[in-house]
């Protein structure tokens, strides 16, 4: 009997120790889903020069296309880009995830100004890429081919503006 005791006390001290130091496993919250490489892009923007003096609003959607040979794809659209264009273009998933090919327009009329113009994107480390919430537009603008049959003075410009995503 004497033997008992000891023996009933470890057991429950054993029993007390394995329950102490059983975890139960909490439910792992589920990790939301990878964004798409072009959703984020689409929202409001402010506009800055590099300078932080404002100079427009300009809004990015995206809208789907079916391919003539099958499948889907993407557009962007910029509306109000450099304060005078509407731009869309087709977004390739295989291009990296923060960078905004803005590509080649020619011609693309002003929406304020009524002028043609050619417009095209750079690349390069920080040019057209969207880093946290801040992109960073770099293209050129010109209207070499349209001045003089538009009787305006030429016009060229390496421009670089930074536009903040507005929440």
């Amino acid at each position: 009997m004497k033997y008992m005791g000891r023996w009933m006390v470890l057991a429950i001290a054993s029993t007390i120790l394995a329950a102490a130091s059983c975890n139960k496993e909490k439910p792992t919250p589920p990790i939301p889903g990878e964004p798409k490489l072009w959703e984020k892009f689409i929202g409001s923007y402010k506009v800055y020069d590099t300078t932080g003096i404002y100079l427009y609003e300009m809004e990015i959607s995206r809208s789907e296309f079916d391919y003539p040979t099958g499948g889907k794809g993407n557009l962007i659209h910029i509306q109000n880009f450099d304060n005078n264009f509407n731009l869309s273009f087709a977004y390739d998933n295989q291009i990296p995830n923060d960078f905004l090919p803005i590509g080649f327009h020619d011609p693309i009329s002003g929406i304020n100004d009524g002028k043609t113009w050619q417009i095209y994107g750079q690349g390069g480390e920080n040019k057209n890429r969207l880093i946290n919430d801040t992109l960073y537009l770099a293209f050129e603008k010109t209207n070499i081919q349209y001045y003089l049959q538009e009787l305006t003075p030429y016009y060229h410009c390496y421009c670089e503006q930074i536009a903040v995503k507005q929440h």
